[in-house]
């Protein structure tokens, strides 16, 4: 009995040692990888007032706060929980490229006691609502700088009138998977054909689509919970939204309304455009949108991705350290 437990405790430690080789690879991988942006964005800083990097770092925390509520409303964990949660999705985002922040988010829900197959729907649904929340505002936006008679939008009137009806359909096609099986089956057909030569990768897309619809009716039958998942996904894009109108506001003077609205429009356009000569879509929408401020449409794009992306992720790095090691096994996901 000794013994095993003796191989249980070498076992644990082996695994604690290569999590934190792990994290500390994936560390100095963004810090290189992302060493422009971290030193531009503190150059730019440091030529701004205190007061201004203190809203800066409110607003970037507020959304954390915001989104977290948004994790414990869907996936059912305490809501100091569903803030780690989005801060250790948020450091996965960023130094997995995106590939990894949902199987981390569903892992460490599953540390918190929820199952892992409610975990894996939670990060579905709120996806959908997250892409919801910036098509709404996006929406929004576009009929603002429509009955203002912004200039920028009539100028790319085509190009902004399409990228709204593609990010308004594609939150339809979320909305309607979560709670239709009709199109559930509709989507799995599709599926079946595409991918009629690679069984493998069309029954992990059925699953997945069978998935989101299974956990979006049963969370839409909570319709307290969801509506408050809802708001928070809704009122965290506010804070967000900011940062380019403190950058801008900070040097010269604007329109604040209008600056929100454009961000807001450079959003909702950014998740469904693909840019030219392999720049970020958000960068090249933000070149567009704000090229009468000139250099000030750089500032903002450092500052705004250093906001959203770097500072979020370095929040995160105490709480995966400092995260309670258990030997209970995790649930497969």
């Amino acid at each position: 009995m000794s013994e095993e437990k003796s191989d249980s405790d070498k076992k644990f430690k082996v695994k604690s040692s290569i999590r934190l080789l792990v994290l500390v690879f994936l560390i100095v991988f963004v810090f290189v990888w992302k060493r422009d942006l971290i030193f531009s964005a503190f150059e730019q800083l440091r030529t701004m007032s205190l007061g201004f990097v203190a809203l800066c770092t409110i607003c970037s925390i507020l959304y954390s706060l915001l989104d977290g509520l948004s994790v414990s409303k869907v996936s059912g964990c305490k809501y100091k929980n569903g803030v780690r949660v989005s801060l250790i999705g948020a450091f996965y985002k960023l130094s997995t490229l995106g590939s990894a922040n949902g199987p981390a988010e569903i892992l460490y829900l599953s540390r918190c006691g929820v199952p892992a197959s409610k975990g894996t729907g939670s990060v579905l649904i709120r996806y959908a609502l997250h892409k919801s929340a910036a098509t709404l505002w996006g929406l929004f936006a576009f009929f603002y700088l429509v009955l203002t008679k912004n200039a920028l939008v009539k100028r790319y009137t085509a190009f902004v009138t399409l990228g709204a009806v593609l990010s308004f359909l594609i939150s339809i096609g979320f909305v309607l998977l979560c709670v239709s099986n009709r199109f559930s089956h509709l989507l799995i057909l599709i599926n079946d054909k595409i991918f009629k030569k690679n069984k493998t990768q069309a029954e992990k897309n059925r699953a997945i689509l069978s998935q989101f619809t299974e956990y979006g009716k049963e969370t839409a039958k909570n319709y307290r919970e969801l509506s408050f998942a809802l708001l928070a996904n809704i009122l965290k894009f506010i804070p967000q939204f900011l940062l380019p109108v403190l950058v801008i506001r900070a040097k010269v003077p604007c329109n604040e309304v209008q600056i929100f609205a454009l961000t807001a429009l450079a959003i909702m356009l950014s998740g469904v455009m693909v840019s030219p000569a392999g720049i970020g879509t958000l960068e090249y929408v933000f070149s567009l949108f704000f090229a009468e401020f000139a250099s000030l449409s750089v500032v903002a794009t450092i500052v705004f991705r250093f906001f959203t992306m770097v500072f979020p992720f370095l929040l995160a790095i105490p709480i995966l350290f400092l995260a309670p090691k258990t030997k209970r096994e995790s649930p497969k996901v």
